[in-house]
């Protein structure tokens, strides 16, 4: 990363209805819209941590991933995220609230998609 770079980040949102002090392994959880990535105003994953907290709530996890291991190596388990969670009123029913899980997913550049077309030629249908 430059010195101009910020980190780019996944967020994913997931509500779930729990009454206060109720483990939230026991509530019903829905996913609140797909999940979506844009470039952060974080330079550092300690200045983007922050924010999230701002932003999200307190921290209650970490998000790894297994890095597939090189030949004759051991796999590494990598830090790349956390999760994120407080209690927010309904919109339409303020009396009562959910709790608001953010998953946060740290990338150092713009994810890069490959689109792949499946073409319809005069041999094939």
């Amino acid at each position: 990363m430059s010195e101009n770079d910020y980190l780019w980040v996944e967020i994913e949102t997931i509500a779930r209805e729990c009454e206060p002090g109720q483990d939230p392994d026991d509530c019903r959880s829905y996913f609140c819209g797909e999940p979506y990535t844009f470039e952060s105003s974080s330079e550092t994953r300690g200045e983007l941590f922050a924010n999230c907290q701002t932003d999200y709530g307190r921290c209650i996890s970490k998000i790894y991933v297994d890095q597939p291991p090189a030949e004759g190596e051991q796999p590494q388990t990598l830090e790349i995220g956390w999760v994120f969670s407080r209690r927010e009123a309904y919109e339409d029913a303020p009396e009562k609230s959910y709790l608001r899980e953010t998953w946060v997913t740290a990338l150092r550049s713009a994810p890069v998609t490959t689109t792949t077309f499946d073409y319809a030629t005069a041999d094939r249908k």
